[in-house]
């Protein structure tokens, strides 16, 4: 018997996609999705991040075909925010997050379930990710540091002690990686489901939070610019502050100077530096919210029978 079938009930899985501008590849994700689960319930919640007309109505006309779940925003909000709205308004206990650009393989979702069962305090789940053949996810004995947002399924328990992504504090990258540390700090586990294989085939994250592929259209600088600024933000909200400037950061030293960015290393540290005070607020705040989740944990804990 796995660990899915000893449940007396099988939980609702809210499957959550963001749209931008790509109206057809998000309907042939879905129809991927639908065609490769084998598992039930589900339901299935479309954002659209203040789409173009043309790609807005040929997304409503298919969700209304198809029954399916959906918001227009008003105002492009982001992916970090589209992610939050929409499980905002999830039903499920489960809820998964996928990328349009994703494409599922048979027994994805209920091997991401069955794992999410195998384990006590599992906060969430990722899938086996691949990109042009090979699997990006690595694990070790199954447990994970840092999540993939391209397909992650959580547990919405967890998604409320631990908080919604910090759409505040991170534009574009750094919102997983902040995530999965405060889940960890907090006693969650985070698993892979390797025999969940989905294929990733591009880049939609920048997408549909409706800034420029910078990959692309080429703008190469741009994309080292956010994800190095992602990564010292990260470090900066969450290690102590005697490690938090010294960890990796003579290594990517080296590494800019080498490849020639050394100019964003040296910004991207001086406006962190910069807002310096905000921070430590920030990680004040963070400090009490993650203390009243923790005596909410131990409270619960000690209800189990």
């Amino acid at each position: 018997m796995t660990p899915l079938e000893s449940q007396k009930t099988t939980p609702l899985v809210s499957i959550l996609i963001i749209n931008y501008n790509t109206a057809e590849v998000t309907i042939k994700s879905i129809e991927n999705i639908i065609a490769n689960t084998d598992y039930q319930p589900y339901e299935i919640i479309i954002i659209d991040n203040d789409s173009e007309k043309d790609d807005q109505h040929m997304l409503v006309d298919y969700a209304e075909q198809k029954s399916l779940i959906h918001y227009l925003m008003e105002e492009n909000i982001g992916w970090n925010d589209g992610v939050n709205y929409g499980f905002s308004k999830a039903n499920g206990s489960l809820l998964l997050t996928i990328n349009s650009d994703v494409i599922v393989e048979k027994g994805w979702l209920k091997n991401m379930v069955n794992i999410y069962f195998s384990k006590e305090k599992v906060g969430a789940v990722n899938a086996n990710i691949y990109e042009d053949g090979e699997s990006i996810i690595t694990a070790n004995s199954g447990e994970l540091k840092i999540l993939h947002g391209a397909c992650c399924m959580f547990s919405e328990k967890a998604w409320h002690l631990v908080g919604k992504l910090d759409s505040k504090n991170f534009e574009f990258y750094g919102t997983e990686n902040d995530w999965s540390y405060r889940a960890r700090s907090m006693g969650y586990k985070l698993l892979l489901s390797e025999s969940s294989v989905v294929n990733h085939l591009g880049s939609s994250k920048i997408t549909a939070g409706g800034g420029l592929s910078v990959i692309k259209t080429g703008k190469i600088f741009q994309y080292i610019k956010i994800r190095l600024e992602g990564r010292v933000k990260f470090r900066a909200y969450n290690y102590k502050l005697k490690d938090w400037l010294s960890r990796e950061i003579l290594s990517e030293f080296k590494h800019a100077y080498i490849n020639g960015y050394f100019r964003i290393f040296i910004a991207t540290y001086i406006r962190v530096l910069f807002n310096i005070k905000n921070i430590l607020l920030a990680r004040k705040q963070r400090s009490l919210k993650r203390k009243e989740a923790l005596k909410i944990l131990a409270y619960d804990e000690t209800k189990q029978p």
